[in-house]
């Protein structure tokens, strides 16, 4: 039996753009907390490598380990913050996966290695659940894009501040240092919320969805029936389709284009940081477009197909080295500025009172596609077929247009 989601998450009491910007810089640091813990481990494998005597698909497992949990835990967890609240529990997971991550330097077994990576991933499950709830509660509507804008931004800036801060941290105190810096870099934020954590206050608040003016449910909503419902999993089936569609370019580019074109490394991995960078401030400025629009399916559909028309060019023509770097930087751009949108939409079918686990479970699509793409398109590579990556790519992209979330509702999202 469909949900009757009547109107989209509760809108958040007034609050003023000073409080506003409080909440999203906080929430944002904990969301570079959780894409800065993602790179802590590749820049040091050598280092570690040699510390431990093990062997490099040993500690690969590390990453897998840390996925796994993510993705096994990550929707329970947002159960948990639509019934407790999602600050206490965002602090918790900064705090935990402070602790985990300095005590990676300190074990001297695979084993304990590997459970701190574990317990770390399990740290990782709270920030998308816990960090859309408290935008979702506490921010103004009409900033709601470009709050999840800023959320997105930052992730980005985890990923790029990753290697080379654990980098020159370990030419200072090693790579044991390196992972005590990390954690007690996480801990700092952890405290600055506990600090700041009036701020995040109306949390608990929207999580019980009886905010200031919140149209609230006809009957009390099951959670599960929440995440069985069409909507919700064409959302994850959306976001499971971006990451088959873009991580298997982020992991391939480079060797897909020096195969097929002979591209200079150099070059590819220029057009692969092109992408990444050209994304992150496509995602700034998606933020201000998603709050003045309601169409935010068409913003998404529109992004995506012209991403598509830049991949599929890559993949059949030989662009040269510089109108390469060009097009793959646009593609980024493109695809960036559809991910305010993109959660813009996930908040436009989410019943009241459910962000913390509609959000859980939707973007588990990413780890979901993160786990798939690495042996697939591995192979697809091993047997000299580079043309497929895009390819595949692109009939990902196409799924994903056609999987995506549609407003259910014409209240303000």
């Amino acid at each position: 039996m469909p949900i009757d989601v009547t109107s989209a998450v509760p809108a958040a009491p007034a609050r003023s753009l000073r409080n506003d910007i409080r909440v999203i810089s906080l929430v944002s640091i904990a969301h570079l907390i959780s894409h800065f813990n993602i790179m802590l481990l590749p820049p040091l494998l050598p280092l570690i490598k040699a510390d431990l005597g093990v062997t490099y698909e040993a500690l690969g497992f590390a990453v897998t380990i840390l996925n796994l949990v993510n993705l096994a835990t990550q929707t329970p967890i947002g159960f948990l913050v639509d019934r407790l609240g999602a600050r206490n529990l965002l602090i918790a997971g900064l705090l935990v996966g402070g602790i985990a991550t300095a005590a990676v330097g300190l074990v001297q077994s695979y084993w304990l290695f590997m459970l701190m990576f574990g317990i770390l991933g399990l740290s990782n499950s709270v920030y998308h659940p816990a960090d859309y709830s408290i935008l979702s509660g506490t921010v103004a509507p009409q900033r709601m894009g470009r709050a999840f804008a800023a959320h997105n931004f930052m992730g980005y800036v985890g990923f790029a501040l990753g290697p080379p801060v654990m980098l020159t941290a370990s030419a200072l105190w090693g790579w044991r240092g390196a992972f005590a810096f990390a954690g007690l870099f996480s801990i700092a934020v952890g405290l600055l919320l506990v600090l700041q954590g009036g701020a995040l206050r109306a949390d608990r608040l929207a999580a019980s969805g009886a905010a200031s003016g919140a149209a609230k449910p006809a009957e009390p909503v099951n959670g599960t029936r929440v995440l069985t419902s069409t909507p919700v999993l064409l959302a994850l089936l959306f976001y499971v389709f971006l990451a088959l569609g873009t991580q298997g370019v982020n992991a391939f580019l480079v060797v897909a284009l020096q195969m097929m074109y002979g591209t200079p490394i150099e070059y590819g991995s220029a057009a692969l940081s092109g992408f990444l960078g050209a994304a992150a401030l496509g995602v700034a400025a998606g933020g201000i477009l998603a709050d003045r629009t309601r169409h935010h399916d068409r913003v998404a559909a529109a992004g995506l197909f012209t991403t598509i028309l830049m991949v599929l060019t890559v993949a059949n023509v030989d662009l040269g080295n510089i109108l390469l770097v060009v097009v793959m930087s646009v593609a980024g751009m493109l695809f960036g500025a559809i991910n305010p949108s993109r959660d813009m939409l996930v908040r436009s079918i989410t019943p009241p009172g459910q962000s913390g686990k509609v959000f859980a479970f939707v973007t588990t699509g990413f780890t979901i596609g993160g786990i798939i793409v690495p042996p697939i398109f591995g192979r697809i590579i091993d047997h000299g077929d580079p043309h497929w990556i895009f390819w595949i790519s692109a009939a990902a992209l196409v799924c994903a247009i056609v999987a995506r979330p549609r407003r259910r509702s014409s209240a303000d999202a």
